[in-house]
């Protein structure tokens, strides 16, 4: 009866002992020699994470390693006293939410044990919370024994984790707000200072500072500062770059504005860097020169920095206008190498009810344009307008003859515009005409005037006047 009343007590007084101080007791096992001292260093295998009570996130473990704990007393009484991070004190240590190795030294003597930490339920939430884990070192044999809340006591193999001590059965830790740092800069190509920030998570991360994401999932960060002007230059968002450490995912269009990857959570630097590059203005224009000049309609572009194919825009008012055009850009996109920007012409297009149709100009619509931009660019295609002419003569000199009705019915026009002389067509009495000779002047490109029509049958002729260098 007596040796039972004595077990009692004894447990009762390690309760009293630990029962307040901390999550994580070391000390040496019961019934060693109590003269004697230990060493104990606890160090970390990858990143560990700490809890922040004033904002309640969880946040990358910064205190520093190994936690050295010199010539410690063997009185079980005497225990280093460890709190977890989500109930640290300015009184006690603690130990981060990571793999940790625990050591222990005493004389000629050595041990150590592997411990995964990297579990918010130890011992924050829920029926775990109270959970307080005890680690004795039996100097005999070098054997380190667990107890959780005084039992039961086991050996503790390499790479235990601590659920298991205080959990049975099949249990997932809780690890989703253990996210790894990544340096995320904006850079000015061949500069190398920080500026602006980034954008994550929906939060905003300057440049040069950690964002934090998870291992093992598909992870996305956005361009947040667009433009930065440098050097009397203005520098615009233009690609993504990483280090070896960032594994960008499958197919990831590393021009666009977001990018996606996913890393591991080994302790390296891991980098991801938004480019910024030179951009001019490149302004395209359809000419409409019968029509004071006027740009209209649209032009075919393409941005390698989105895809390597033609689109139509708007060409209307101004011209087709893209201020942040990348200097000197030739880059590869998907399987297409040293894609350029690149134009086309549309062969014609309706406005305010004529057909215009391309003469001559910058570009073409049988072969794309490439461009190189070093500087602001302008390019322009001219286009003739059908029963239009800058000429306020066009139809001068009544007594020859400008349009016929040949035997069909059909109308033939021939008149002077662009210093040219031009053949138009009407099938349906007038209503509607067409440049014929394939939409060219008659002349090609020697300057014409003074021309005159004649029919024959369903035949025409036209004479005209036409500028040839003497030989």
């Amino acid at each position: 009866m007596k040796t039972r009343i004595f077990i009692i007590v004894l447990y009762l007084f390690f309760s009293d002992i630990y029962a307040i101080g901390g999550e994580l007791y070391i000390s040496v096992k019961t019934g060693t020699d109590t003269t004697s001292t230990y060493n104990v260093y606890i160090s970390k295998s990858g990143y560990s994470w700490d809890y922040n009570k004033t904002t309640g996130e969880v946040i990358l473990d910064n205190q520093s390693y190994p936690l050295n704990y010199i010539n410690q007393p063997t009185a079980p009484s005497d225990a280093i006293k460890l709190d977890s991070p989500d109930d640290k004190n300015t009184d006690n240590n603690y130990i981060g939410w990571g793999l940790m190795t625990i050591e222990f030294s005493w004389g000629d003597k050595y041990t150590a044990v592997t411990i995964d930490f990297r579990d918010e339920n130890w011992s924050k939430y829920g029926p775990y919370s109270s959970h307080d884990t005890h680690l004795y070192l039996d100097q005999g044999t070098g054997i380190v024994y667990y107890t959780v809340n005084g039992y039961p006591e086991a050996k503790i193999t390499n790479a235990t984790t601590i659920w298991d001590m205080w959990h049975a059965g099949n249990y997932e830790p809780i690890q989703y707000h253990f996210n790894l740092p990544v340096v995320l800069k904006n850079r000015i190509e061949g500069e190398s200072f920080d500026f602006g920030y980034l954008m994550t998570q929906g939060k905003q991360i300057n440049s040069g500072e950690n964002g934090l994401f998870p291992a093992s999932t598909v992870n996305t960060i956005s361009h947040g500062t667009i433009d930065k002007d440098y050097n009397n230059k203005t520098n615009h968002s233009f690609k993504w770059t990483n280090n070896s450490k960032v594994e960008p995912v499958t197919n990831q269009n590393i021009y666009g504005g977001e990018f996606e990857f996913k890393i591991t959570d080994e302790v390296t630097t891991k980098e991801i860097t938004r480019k910024f590059k030179t951009v001019y203005k490149l302004t395209v224009k359809n000419n409409l020169a019968e029509n004071n000049g006027i740009s209209a309609d649209e032009i075919y572009f393409k941005d390698p920095t989105i895809d390597p194919h033609f689109h139509l825009y708007s060409a209307a008012g101004s011209g087709f206008v893209k201020n942040d055009a990348f200097d000197s850009l030739s880059i590869d996109v998907g399987d297409s190498t040293n894609q350029k920007y690149a134009i086309k012409a549309k062969p014609n297009f309706a406005y305010q009810g004529r057909t215009y149709y391309w003469q001559d100009g910058d570009f073409n619509p049988n072969t794309q344009t490439d461009l190189i931009l070093t500087g602001p660019l302008t390019r322009t295609a001219n286009y003739k307008g059908t029963q239009l002419s800058n000429n306020i003569n066009a139809y001068k000199n009544n007594s020859q003859r400008k349009i016929v009705r040949i035997a069909n019915g059909d109308l033939y026009m021939v008149y002077e515009s662009l210093g040219k002389v031009w053949l138009e067509k009407s099938t349906d009495n007038g209503s509607t005409w067409s440049l014929s000779n394939g939409g060219q002047p008659l002349s090609g490109n020697n300057e014409a005037k003074n021309p005159v029509i004649d029919f024959y049958g369903n035949t025409t002729a036209v004479v005209l006047q036409e500028k040839s260098e003497l030989l």
